[in-house]
């Protein structure tokens, strides 16, 4: 069985991305992304600890922005610039 994450990858490939292989762009993301082993649909450590974290709260991780945080006046480092 896949995991929840890949399965929501799927499907929203599927209903934005049409002409693409929904499920062969799902594994190769989260591979990229450390979430699933190479060559297989397993979890990685990493990709249980995202997975467990649901939808809602991965989209608003820092992780989910490349580790910049959002907001005016942030820096890389979540600081305000210096005076």
């Amino acid at each position: 069985m896949c995991p929840a994450i890949w399965e929501r990858a799927v499907e929203h490939i599927k209903e934005n991305s049409p002409g693409v292989n929904p499920y062969a762009a799902a594994t190769a993301t989260l591979q990229k992304a450390q979430i699933l082993k190479k060559g297989t649909r397993q979890l990685t450590a990493f990709g249980k600890k995202r997975q467990a974290m649901g939808a809602k709260k991965r989209h608003a991780h820092p992780l989910a922005t490349g580790g910049v945080a959002k907001g005016p006046g942030l820096g890389r480092a979540g600081r305000t610039s210096a005076p």
